[in-house]
């Protein structure tokens, strides 16, 4: 199956899955905001997704694949504190999509590129968004990885945005 395809098929698994909760949420303000914020902003990326030439334009593929994870995870953050079994199973389903891309990226030599707190800053493999003061850390280091990046053996797709210590 086309890298594209599964890609595909993982957004629209969360998609259709908000959609199937946020009718359960509706009188609960909060859970059902993110839900619906979640399913009308990657509907879109899906559409842009519709339009991609996955050979020509890998790069504006992971763009969107970013923007996805990005999504999810800050989105998912709010929800994590919940008790209710549906946003439970939506977490864990969105997780599994995510599992997807990761591993139809793999299958075609791409690797994600997610520098850890404390690794030292790569020029080639990052891209400084921000420099922070922080107490314990040497110049150059790592604080915090903004997004990922992705690579094909050596060449550098989309270098990974992070916070490092100045």
């Amino acid at each position: 199956m086309p890298m594209i395809d599964n890609i595909k098929i993982a957004f629209k698994m969360v998609i259709d899955y908000s959609n199937s909760v946020k009718e359960k949420l509706k009188n609960y303000e909060k859970e059902h905001k993110i839900i619906k914020a979640i399913s009308e902003t990657l509907t879109l990326k899906l559409e842009n997704l519709e339009h991609i030439d996955i050979e020509s334009a890998e790069k504006e593929l992971l763009e969107e694949i970013i923007t996805f994870n990005e999504i999810l995870n800050y989105s998912i953050e709010g929800l994590k504190n919940t008790e209710f079994e549906d946003i439970l199973m939506y977490i864990q389903m969105a997780e599994e999509a995510n599992s997807l891309i990761n591993t139809t990226l793999h299958s075609f030599d791409i690797k994600k590129i997610a520098p850890e707190k404390g690794e030292r800053f790569n020029s080639r493999e990052h891209a400084v968004i921000m420099a922070e003061k922080q107490p314990n850390m040497e110049k150059g280091e790592i604080i915090k990885t903004a997004s990922n990046g992705y690579k094909k053996g050596n060449k550098i797709l989309i270098k990974a945005n992070v916070i490092a210590s100045k």
